[in-house]
């Protein structure tokens, strides 16, 4: 078993990936003559669909490509499509992002199956370690993507930035194509036709081409999105035996835990945005910092407090038994409550004009360790409770439970933030003040909830043993 080359992987995929997200608005504004609304709004039907798509890449390599496969194919559809960006033309450029959106897609879910067929054992207890360092790796290629791409970009034009990420893409594919291998008892065959396969993909990309082109109908889309996933979920469950229901109710649990965080979470893009930019005294020894520095503070964290963490689990918390996987994220929840307490007590300073940025140093600090107890222990169960049959499709949810909290976080920070709510105030303070109040008790609710239905199981499952 060689891990290296799956964790190399992730992070060239994740400083291609994260790369053209930290450079996209700036670049559209500039080659596209876009207006800055329109940019805003067209990275983020980019991004929803960049993880939205993560359900047909997992359908594609189930059903016959076979997961090295896909996400050879995945990366090639997402080099091309950014070749196409480059271009100022709308037509050419949507159909670059419909391509670079379906590639994404189709690499997403495939990479952290990848990992799960390495182990011949779908339920190797080592899997909590072995994505936990995968998760690593995904912010590892996201801390240099935002230095690396960026600098690029501002220094020689953002045209090139764009085209160092496609040579990274090229590079990761024939990477992946040389070095991914997976135990003997895995075999990938492709199944489907190829004529078959190259219709589907072609009516695909025109599909999304036309909602790059007509974005007013993007909100109805998520509604159909939606209800083809619980479609989905219903048909796969409906196939499986009474063991593998039991397990795909798990998994369901463990991806709506995991979507209702990345509505808190993905609160950093909007209203942790807007607190950084209007609250938050950003002179560092007397140099303006930019707003959307406070962002590389989780990949630094996660990078550092990621080994920190899976020593002090493995040494005390797990040192005779492995805790449940949701005892963790009941765990994880509770920090990130405490995140947003932190940052509604920095509010409270009323003798100075800007906060301090060590209260987001501290409440990013605790958001982190939140996350290193959810993110990566919930794709670690999906991969170690999928049925083999329906790993990748499953797996695929992960990433769209993203594609969904990027939704419902904007209508969070919309609302809440919005002038025109009960939350509005004309003391900025206290209005972060309620609004971060009202996110860190959600947080704590989810937590405790989490944490009590644990507890209750494991109260009964004591008492059926005494009775034996």
């Amino acid at each position: 078993m060689d891990f290296s080359s799956i964790y190399l992987t992730q992070i060239l995929f994740n400083i291609s990936f994260y790369g053209i997200r930290s450079i996209f608005v700036l670049y559209a504004i500039s080659r596209f003559a876009l207006n800055e609304a329109e940019a805003i709004s067209l990275f983020a039907t980019f991004m929803i669909l960049c993880y939205g798509t993560s359900l047909i890449g997992g359908y594609v390599a189930d059903k016959g490509l076979g997961v090295k496969n896909t996400i050879m194919v995945g990366g090639g559809f997402s080099a091309l499509g950014l070749l196409c960006i480059l271009s100022p033309i709308k037509e050419v450029y949507c159909l670059g992002l419909a391509l670079a959106s379906l590639g994404s897609g189709y690499f997403k879910p495939n990479l952290p199956a990848a990992v799960g067929l390495l182990l011949e054992n779908p339920k190797d207890p080592r899997k909590d370690e072995i994505f936990s360092f995968l998760y690593m790796a995904m912010n590892f290629g996201g801390l240099i993507a935002s230095i690396v791409c960026g600098f690029v970009g501002q220094t020689y034009g953002w045209h090139y930035g764009v085209l160092l990420i496609a040579s990274i893409f090229i590079g990761t594919t024939y990477f992946v194509y040389k070095t991914m291998k997976f135990h003997l008892s895995y075999k990938e065959d492709v199944i489907l036709h190829k004529s078959r396969l190259l219709a589907s993909n072609l009516s695909l990309i025109i599909l999304l081409y036309l909602l790059f082109k007509y974005r007013e109908s993007f909100h109805s889309l998520m509604g159909i999105i939606a209800c083809g996933s619980l479609i989905c979920l219903g048909k796969i469950f409906y196939e499986c035996n009474a063991q593998e229901k039991k397990d795909i109710l798990k998994i369901i649990a463990y991806i709506l835990l995991f979507a209702f965080f990345c509505t808190l979470y993905e609160q950093a893009g909007t209203s942790l945005m807007l607190f950084y930019e209007k609250i938050v005294d950003r002179d560092i020894m007397g140099i303006p910092i930019p707003s959307s520095s406070f962002l590389s503070l989780d990949p630094l964290f996660v990078i550092i407090c990621g080994p920190a963490l899976l020593f002090f689990s493995g040494r005390y918390l797990e040192k005779k038994k492995p805790l449940e996987g949701f005892i963790k994220i009941g765990l994880g929840f509770l920090c990130v409550a405490l995140s947003f307490g932190i940052l509604a007590l920095s509010t409270y300073q009323h003798s100075a004009s800007l906060i301090s940025p060590i209260w987001v140093v501290g409440a990013m600090l605790a958001q982190t360790i939140g996350e290193l107890w959810i993110a990566p222990v919930s794709f670690s169960k999906i991969s170690q409770y999928a049925p083999p049959r329906f790993k990748s499709i499953l797996m695929s949810f992960w990433s769209m439970a993203t594609a969904y909290g990027h939704y419902c976080a904007g209508f969070i920070a919309k609302f809440s933030l919005n002038n025109t709510t009960p939350l509005y105030c004309d003391n900025s303070f206290e209005r972060y003040r309620v609004f971060f109040t009202h996110l860190g008790l959600i947080a704590l609710c989810v937590s405790l909830s989490v944490l009590l239905y644990q507890g209750i199981k494991h109260i009964i499952t004591i008492r059926r043993i005494i009775e034996r």
